[in-house]
Protein backbone atom coordinates (compact mmCIF):
# COMPACT_ATOMS: atom_id res chain seq x y z
CA UNK A 1 0.00 0.00 0.00
CA UNK A 2 0.76 3.59 -0.46
CA UNK A 3 2.64 5.19 1.76
CA UNK A 4 -0.57 8.48 1.29
CA UNK A 5 -3.45 5.60 0.77
CA UNK A 6 -5.05 5.43 3.59
CA UNK A 7 -5.94 1.77 4.57
CA UNK A 8 -9.47 2.36 3.95
CA UNK A 9 -9.48 3.84 0.80
CA UNK A 10 -7.08 0.80 -0.29
CA UNK A 11 -10.17 -1.50 1.19
CA UNK A 12 -12.35 0.21 -0.78
CA UNK A 13 -10.54 -0.30 -3.85
CA UNK A 14 -9.57 -4.04 -3.36
CA UNK A 15 -14.06 -4.02 -2.97
CA UNK A 16 -14.16 -2.76 -6.50
CA UNK A 17 -11.90 -5.15 -7.77
CA UNK A 18 -13.45 -7.99 -6.06
CA UNK A 19 -16.72 -7.50 -6.90
CA UNK A 20 -15.78 -6.71 -10.70
CA UNK A 21 -15.71 -9.42 -13.61
CA UNK A 22 -12.62 -10.28 -15.48
CA UNK A 23 -14.03 -9.32 -18.84
CA UNK A 24 -14.94 -5.86 -17.85
CA UNK A 25 -12.07 -3.01 -18.49
CA UNK A 26 -11.94 -0.19 -16.06
CA UNK A 27 -9.20 1.83 -14.65
CA UNK A 28 -8.79 3.75 -11.57
CA UNK A 29 -8.11 7.62 -12.74
CA UNK A 30 -7.33 10.85 -10.99
CA UNK A 31 -5.66 11.35 -7.69
CA UNK A 32 -5.93 8.02 -6.65
CA UNK A 33 -3.64 7.13 -10.44
CA UNK A 34 -1.07 10.14 -9.68
CA UNK A 35 -0.65 8.89 -6.45
CA UNK A 36 0.01 5.39 -6.98
CA UNK A 37 2.41 6.46 -9.78
CA UNK A 38 4.31 8.59 -7.66
CA UNK A 39 3.03 11.94 -8.73
CA UNK A 40 3.37 14.52 -6.30
CA UNK A 41 0.21 15.87 -4.77
CA UNK A 42 -0.97 18.48 -2.74
CA UNK A 43 -3.12 16.69 -0.50
CA UNK A 44 -4.10 13.05 -0.91
CA UNK A 45 -7.09 11.66 -2.31
CA UNK A 46 -10.56 12.20 -1.03
CA UNK A 47 -12.63 9.96 -3.51
CA UNK A 48 -11.90 7.60 -6.09
CA UNK A 49 -12.84 7.73 -9.94
CA UNK A 50 -13.06 5.24 -12.01
CA UNK A 51 -13.12 5.08 -15.69
CA UNK A 52 -14.70 2.74 -18.30
CA UNK A 53 -16.11 2.79 -21.61
CA UNK A 54 -20.08 2.90 -22.01
CA UNK A 55 -20.74 -0.88 -22.09
CA UNK A 56 -18.14 -1.95 -19.46
CA UNK A 57 -19.64 0.86 -17.12
CA UNK A 58 -23.18 -0.60 -17.43
CA UNK A 59 -21.97 -4.03 -16.32
CA UNK A 60 -19.96 -2.40 -13.42
CA UNK A 61 -22.80 -0.64 -12.30
CA UNK A 62 -24.85 -3.74 -11.35
CA UNK A 63 -21.60 -5.34 -10.38
CA UNK A 64 -21.69 -2.57 -7.60
CA UNK A 65 -25.12 -1.73 -7.59
CA UNK A 66 -25.22 -2.85 -3.69
CA UNK A 67 -23.35 0.35 -3.05
CA UNK A 68 -24.58 2.41 -5.53
CA UNK A 69 -25.98 6.14 -4.39
CA UNK A 70 -27.73 6.78 -7.45
CA UNK A 71 -28.75 5.42 -11.31
CA UNK A 72 -26.36 5.69 -14.03
CA UNK A 73 -27.07 8.72 -16.00
CA UNK A 74 -25.65 10.53 -18.91
CA UNK A 75 -24.04 14.07 -18.04
CA UNK A 76 -23.51 16.68 -20.22
CA UNK A 77 -21.92 20.26 -19.50
CA UNK A 78 -20.19 23.13 -21.73
CA UNK A 79 -16.67 20.73 -21.01
CA UNK A 80 -17.54 17.49 -20.25
CA UNK A 81 -20.26 14.74 -21.22
CA UNK A 82 -19.63 11.16 -19.63
CA UNK A 83 -22.00 8.34 -17.90
CA UNK A 84 -21.83 8.89 -14.40
CA UNK A 85 -22.92 6.59 -11.40
CA UNK A 86 -21.87 6.82 -7.73
CA UNK A 87 -21.18 4.77 -4.97
CA UNK A 88 -20.22 4.69 -1.25
CA UNK A 89 -17.74 2.57 -0.30
CA UNK A 90 -15.63 2.45 3.16
CA UNK A 91 -16.72 6.63 3.83
CA UNK A 92 -15.48 7.20 0.11
CA UNK A 93 -17.04 8.53 -2.51
CA UNK A 94 -16.53 6.63 -5.82
CA UNK A 95 -17.18 8.10 -8.98
CA UNK A 96 -17.94 5.75 -12.29
CA UNK A 97 -17.34 7.63 -15.10
CA UNK A 98 -18.28 6.27 -18.28
CA UNK A 99 -17.13 6.81 -22.22
CA UNK A 100 -15.58 10.39 -20.65
CA UNK A 101 -15.42 12.78 -23.38
CA UNK A 102 -14.29 16.57 -22.13
CA UNK A 103 -13.03 19.58 -24.46
CA UNK A 104 -12.21 23.02 -24.43
CA UNK A 105 -11.47 25.87 -26.59
CA UNK A 106 -8.73 24.04 -27.95
CA UNK A 107 -8.91 20.50 -28.26
CA UNK A 108 -11.89 17.75 -27.86
CA UNK A 109 -10.34 14.39 -26.30
CA UNK A 110 -12.76 11.25 -26.06
CA UNK A 111 -11.18 8.65 -23.78
CA UNK A 112 -11.30 5.06 -25.20
CA UNK A 113 -10.39 2.14 -22.46
CA UNK A 114 -10.41 -0.69 -24.56
CA UNK A 115 -9.20 0.06 -27.87
CA UNK A 116 -7.13 2.59 -26.56
CA UNK A 117 -5.49 3.09 -22.97
CA UNK A 118 -6.05 -0.18 -21.84
CA UNK A 119 -2.65 -1.76 -23.54
CA UNK A 120 -0.49 1.13 -21.90
CA UNK A 121 -2.11 1.54 -18.56
CA UNK A 122 0.24 0.53 -15.82
CA UNK A 123 -1.09 -1.47 -12.96
CA UNK A 124 -0.54 -1.57 -9.03
CA UNK A 125 -0.66 -3.90 -6.45
CA UNK A 126 -3.74 -2.59 -3.92
CA UNK A 127 -4.21 -5.21 -1.04
CA UNK A 128 -4.51 -8.13 -2.54
CA UNK A 129 -5.86 -6.73 -5.84
CA UNK A 130 -4.12 -6.16 -8.90
CA UNK A 131 -5.45 -2.65 -10.89
CA UNK A 132 -5.02 -0.65 -13.70
CA UNK A 133 -4.35 3.50 -13.55
CA UNK A 134 -5.12 5.94 -16.20
CA UNK A 135 -1.50 6.68 -18.18
CA UNK A 136 0.12 9.66 -17.02
CA UNK A 137 -0.18 11.28 -20.86
CA UNK A 138 -3.76 10.77 -20.53
CA UNK A 139 -3.72 13.13 -17.06
CA UNK A 140 -1.46 15.40 -18.42
CA UNK A 141 -3.95 16.04 -21.17
CA UNK A 142 -7.17 16.17 -19.02
CA UNK A 143 -5.75 18.52 -16.68
CA UNK A 144 -4.39 20.78 -19.24
CA UNK A 145 -7.73 20.80 -21.03
CA UNK A 146 -9.58 21.42 -17.90
CA UNK A 147 -6.85 24.42 -16.73
CA UNK A 148 -5.40 22.78 -13.56
CA UNK A 149 -2.17 24.22 -13.94
CA UNK A 150 -0.60 22.40 -10.65
CA UNK A 151 -1.49 19.21 -11.51
CA UNK A 152 -0.08 19.15 -15.01
CA UNK A 153 3.35 20.60 -13.44
CA UNK A 154 3.38 17.58 -11.06
CA UNK A 155 2.50 14.91 -14.26
CA UNK A 156 5.14 16.41 -16.45
CA UNK A 157 7.90 16.38 -13.78
CA UNK A 158 7.21 12.53 -13.61
CA UNK A 159 7.02 12.21 -17.03
CA UNK A 160 10.54 13.82 -17.80
CA UNK A 161 11.73 11.12 -15.37
CA UNK A 162 11.62 8.71 -18.54
CA UNK A 163 9.76 10.39 -21.68
CA UNK A 164 10.50 7.85 -23.86
CA UNK A 165 8.39 5.42 -21.98
CA UNK A 166 5.24 7.52 -22.53
CA UNK A 167 5.38 7.76 -26.34
CA UNK A 168 3.36 5.42 -27.56
CA UNK A 169 0.79 6.07 -25.35
CA UNK A 170 1.02 10.24 -26.54
CA UNK A 171 0.53 8.48 -30.32
CA UNK A 172 -2.63 7.12 -28.89
CA UNK A 173 -4.23 9.68 -27.06
CA UNK A 174 -3.46 12.20 -29.70
CA UNK A 175 -5.48 9.80 -32.37
CA UNK A 176 -8.77 10.50 -29.93
CA UNK A 177 -8.51 14.24 -29.97
CA UNK A 178 -10.07 16.40 -32.53
CA UNK A 179 -7.82 18.75 -33.54
CA UNK A 180 -4.97 16.33 -32.38
CA UNK A 181 -2.37 18.83 -34.13
CA UNK A 182 -3.77 21.81 -31.13
CA UNK A 183 -3.17 18.67 -28.34
CA UNK A 184 0.20 17.98 -29.31
CA UNK A 185 1.48 22.07 -29.69
CA UNK A 186 -0.18 22.08 -26.24
CA UNK A 187 1.65 18.99 -24.46
CA UNK A 188 5.01 19.78 -26.49
CA UNK A 189 4.56 23.36 -25.05
CA UNK A 190 4.84 21.51 -22.03
CA UNK A 191 6.60 18.16 -22.62
CA UNK A 192 9.33 19.54 -25.34
CA UNK A 193 11.27 16.21 -24.66
CA UNK A 194 8.25 14.46 -26.01
CA UNK A 195 8.32 13.94 -30.14
CA UNK A 196 6.64 12.76 -32.56
CA UNK A 197 7.76 12.79 -36.06
CA UNK A 198 4.19 12.93 -37.63
CA UNK A 199 2.93 15.53 -35.51
CA UNK A 200 6.32 17.34 -36.29
CA UNK A 201 6.39 17.68 -40.06
CA UNK A 202 2.10 18.35 -39.81
CA UNK A 203 1.84 20.07 -36.58
CA UNK A 204 0.98 23.49 -38.76
CA UNK A 205 -1.45 21.75 -41.05
CA UNK A 206 -4.83 21.28 -40.62
CA UNK A 207 -5.50 17.37 -39.72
Amino acid sequence: MHQQMTETMAHAIEWLASHSNESSKWMIGGSCSLLLQGVELLAPPNDIDVFADQGDAEVLHQLWRSKSTDDAAWNETEMYRSLLSHYEINCYSVELVGQFNIKNEWCSYQMEVRSGLWQYAPSAIVGAQSIRLTPLIHELLFNMLRGRAERVDAIAAAIRCNPQEHVKVLANVLSRCEPSSSAYMNIQHVLPELCLDTYEVNVHSND
